[in-house]
This record gives structure tokens, sequence and C-alpha cells, in this order.
């Protein structure tokens, strides 16, 4: 959450969805967005393990699912429409995935 939030807020913010509808209002749909999917995220991994091989066909079924639903919350709860909305999604998906990954790399390899 912390890492995705500052970036659908600046894509919010430069788009002017901020100043429409507030940061209280994006703050809640990305709490709710990310408390939504995340168990999702957290299982889905597991139970693809046997159905779908590799490491990162798995990851990308799961993150893309995560950013399209995520986007779709932005996109009709924090009235971002459609493309707007997937594009905090998505970049928000990537950004906080990415870093994980930088993360695991660094202190756990």
């Amino acid at each position: 959450m912390l890492l995705e939030l500052p970036v659908a807020l600046g894509i919010a913010a430069a788009t002017g969805l901020l100043a429409r509808v507030g940061w209280r209002r994006l703050v809640g749909v990305a709490l709710a967005a990310t408390l939504l999917t995340h168990p999702f995220a957290w299982h889905g991994f597991a139970a693809l393990k046997g159905l779908v091989p590799g490491y990162w066909p798995r990851a990308l079924i799961i993150e893309g699912g995560v950013a399209i639903v995520e986007g779709l919350l932005y996109g009709g709860l924090a009235g971002a429409g459609l493309w707007r909305g997937q594009a905090m999604g998505w970049a928000a998906n990537a950004w906080s995935y990415g870093l994980g990954l930088l993360i695991l790399e660094a202190f756990y390899r």
C-alpha cells in the first residue's frame, strides 16, 4: 500500500483527477482495492503452481489480474474512467512488484 499509493496519487495529480475528486476518496479507493486484491494475489500464486508451470507465467497472470481489477476500481469508484484507472492500476502494481523483486534480490539471495 505504501508503495502503490504514491504512484496512483501521482497519476491522479498529473491528470487532474486528484483536484476533481480529492485525496481522501483516492486514498480510500486505493486502500479498498489493495485489501480486496491482496488475498487473491497471495493465495492465487500458490493455487496456480500445479496448473501453470513456471514462476513468470504465474506472476503475469496474478499481477495482471490484480492490476486490471484495481484499475477497474480506480476507474469506477474514484471516477478515473477506464483508461486512466487502468494506467493507475498497472503502474502502481508494476512499481510495487518490481521494487519487491529488487528487495528480494538485494537482501535474500
